[in-house]
């Protein structure tokens, strides 16, 4: 009797290990096949003569696919046109002279793009579906203190520029960089950052009154070139600029003894000039950075020194990080502590200072360093991180903090006031993509290159082609890219556990 109870339990115990690795399998397969099955949304359907105007880096939507741009092209009809969201905007015939560039595209909000687009030989600007032009040339302009796009166009002889609902000028030239005095804003090139060399303020707009650098050699008042510039002037460089009465500018001296007496002839100075009086010589080898003018004292940065009035204020700079037009200094010493003017923010020798911002309207600032390979951002009030590869630091026009970054392979962006996002809303780069991608999400990972008509995710191929743009939706679980599948422009969206 005992030896039968054995063999049922012997039966039992078989039964059940067969049951378990029934439930173990079948669950495996269960996530398998969730993770097999992407949702797939076609976004656009190119027709059949129509093809993509550039490559793929000009397919843009967001993580939704609710806002989405292309240019494309008719090869029957020979037009090329822009798309937003399934209209058609602009349409031009495509001559081989014409063009049509997209400029700017904001993701995050409708209707919110730049159009730069010819016919023959006259230019126009679309801003979010409302046309400016015909003009004679045309130059996108963008203000970061106000977040604000305009245009430099020119009209007859002379250029203007336009912005919200104003209108500066006339110039006599046209500027990459242009300052509203009245409201301490830059108008800048949009292709040309405000650091970059060459970027520096050549038109200076105070009331009615317009001040110009003209063919770099020239100072122009209202239209009229000003008699009391400096003779033998070679090349003018920037304006500096309180009122009509009190500005500067720099200014290349090929002079020898008249100016500059007992000097190395074979030397060559760069001379502040200030209400047509030379304030400061600069040798070419001097580490001058710029100058400031308030009403009643001018402030000049040369030598990892600040001068108020020739009257050094401070004196141990390593590296000037950033400053603004209230002569408010974020710097670095010699012993890596980090000031904000007097006052000691940021003492840390472990710590490799790589950035600092300064807020024009706000006594705010935010430093950014690394330490052991992390990055941190430290403010007044708080410090934020780890980071990698912190990017776009800056205080928005509402002076809130933001910047983008990457955190296991992840991208996001950071508004102070908004939180984290994983979405990009601005645009801008249009004729470059970067087909090779890899993401990582928990215990799952996402593969796509270009030598490759699919994407890998966690061992299995999805698609038949590699992505464009790809993304990772925590709140949902989700894997999500785009790509051009034949003359399907789709999102897929797929599950993971």
């Amino acid at each position: 009797m005992d030896y039968y109870k054995c063999i049922d339990k012997l039966k039992v115990m078989k039964n059940t290990m067969l049951l378990l690795l029934l439930f173990v399998v079948n669950c495996n397969l269960n996530s398998l096949g969730q993770n097999s099955i992407p949702i797939r949304n076609i976004i656009y359907n190119l027709q059949e003569n129509e093809v993509l105007s550039y490559n793929e880096a000009l397919l843009k939507t967001n993580s939704n696919g609710k806002n989405f741009v292309l240019i494309i092209k008719d090869t029957v009809k020979k037009h090329e046109s822009f798309i937003y969201n399934g209209k058609k905007i602009i349409e031009i015939k495509d001559t081989g002279n014409n063009y049509l560039h997209l400029s700017q595209v904001n993701l995050c909000k409708i209707n919110s793009f730049i159009l730069e687009y010819s016919i023959g030989n006259k230019y126009f600007a679309n801003f979010n579906g409302i046309t400016f032009g015909p003009y004679e040339e045309l130059n996108i302009m963008y203000c970061e203190e106000k977040d604000e796009y305009g245009i430099m166009y020119k009209l007859g002889s002379k250029y203007y520029l336009k912005a919200t609902n104003e209108k500066f000028g006339p110039f006599s030239e046209s500027h990459y960089s242009v300052l509203i005095a009245d409201q301490n804003i830059i108008y800048n090139n949009l292709y040309r950052e405000s650091h970059e060399e060459g970027a520096l303020v050549t038109a200076v707009v105070s009331g009615k009154d317009y001040i110009e650098i003209l063919d770099n050699k020239f100072i122009s008042i209202n239209g009229e070139i000003d008699n009391n510039t400096l003779k033998s002037t070679d090349h003018i460089a920037c304006l500096y600029f309180f009122s009509k009465n009190n500005f500067g500018y720099l200014k290349l001296l090929n002079e020898k003894s008249e100016i500059l007496p007992g000097w190395d002839i074979e030397l060559k100075y760069n001379a502040l000039v200030v209400n047509n009086k030379i304030i400061s010589l600069f040798h070419e080898k001097d580490n001058y950075l710029d100058c400031v003018l308030t009403e009643k004292d001018l402030f000049i940065i040369k030598n990892n020194q600040v001068l108020k009035n020739n009257e050094i204020i401070h004196n141990n700079m390593h590296h000037i990080l950033a400053y603004n037009s209230k002569v408010d200094f974020l710097f670095e010493t010699k012993n890596h502590e980090v000031y904000y003017n007097n006052q000691l923010i940021h003492n840390d020798t472990n710590s490799v200072i790589l950035s600092g911002i300064v807020s024009e309207s706000e006594n705010k600032l935010a430093l950014l360093y690394s330490k052991n390979n992390e990055q941190f951002i430290k403010t007044q009030n708080s410090q934020l991180g780890p980071y990698e590869n912190v990017e776009n630091l800056k205080y928005d026009i509402y002076n809130n903090l933001t910047f983008s970054f990457n955190n296991d392979d992840k991208s996001f962006f950071y508004n102070s006031k908004l939180g984290i996002s994983s979405d990009q809303c601005i645009k801008t780069d249009f004729y470059y993509i970067n087909y090779d991608m890899t993401l990582k999400f928990r215990n799952h990972f996402f593969e796509s290159s270009y030598k490759y008509d699919y994407i890998v995710v966690d061992g299995e191929s999805f698609g038949s082609s590699p992505c464009i743009e790809s993304w990772i939706d925590e709140a949902n679980s989700c894997f999500k890219w785009t790509a051009l599948e034949n003359k399907e422009y789709v999102l897929y969206s797929l599950h993971i556990k």
